[in-house]
């Protein structure tokens, strides 16, 4: 592997194991000079592997000025040992930097969430889900970021008593009678998940 180059990375030497995921990593250089490391499966399977330059195409002035996991950290405020974002942030509590266009033809825009950004820099790409360890979403300290599935996403949420896994039954009042949504998506016609919606949101049913 050393000396080998994938995309825009270049092997420089072997890094240590990572020991929760018990995967070997490479201590790498992108074209564009940031030193990364990555698991060699990310190097050989990913159609253009990168320190996460050549992934997104910056569309905002806001995000164009943060290249490098440098450029993030300095706009961070240490509290305790998370370093928490003081930028825009979203209404779901995590930092962004506006909108970024995949540089794979696509033309849909994704959202620029620095957590997500900082972890592509660090590994070169980013999975599914990139969650905090410190359960403090406005962190975007590279420490505190661990890649995962969103099934490992319930699972940490539910470890920690942050969702609650019981299942709420609604009922609807239909023509005098309490029935199911299940039974009123049969009658009325209207589509299961849009009952539920409208159950939790608390609008009219039908």
């Amino acid at each position: 592997m050393i000396g080998q180059k994938f995309g825009l990375i270049t092997v420089l030497a072997k890094g240590p194991k990572d020991e929760k995921w018990r995967k070997s990593t490479w201590e790498c250089v992108c074209d564009c000079g940031v030193n990364v490391v990555m698991y060699g499966r990310t190097l050989k399977e990913s159609a253009n592997p990168s320190c996460g330059c050549a992934q997104y195409r910056a569309v905002s002035k806001a995000n164009k000025k943060y290249v490098t996991v440098a450029d993030y950290l300095a706009n961070t405020k240490r509290t305790g040992f998370c370093l928490e974002w003081q930028g825009y942030v979203t209404t779901a509590g995590y930092g962004s930097v506006g909108t970024y266009i995949p540089k794979t033809g696509s033309t849909t825009r994704r959202s620029g969430l620095v957590h997500r950004r900082v972890y592509e820099l660090v590994h070169g790409d980013a999975p599914k889900v990139v969650m905090h360890t410190c359960d403090n979403r406005l962190c975007v300290n590279p420490k505190h970021l661990v890649g995962g599935t969103q099934k490992d996403n319930i699972a940490d949420a539910v470890g920690k008593g942050r969702l609650n896994q019981s299942k709420r039954k609604y009922t609807a009042t239909y023509k005098g009678k309490v029935i199911g949504l299940a039974e009123l998506s049969t009658l009325e016609k209207i589509p299961m998940a849009t009952l539920q919606w409208r159950a939790r949101h608390g609008k009219e049913l039908y």
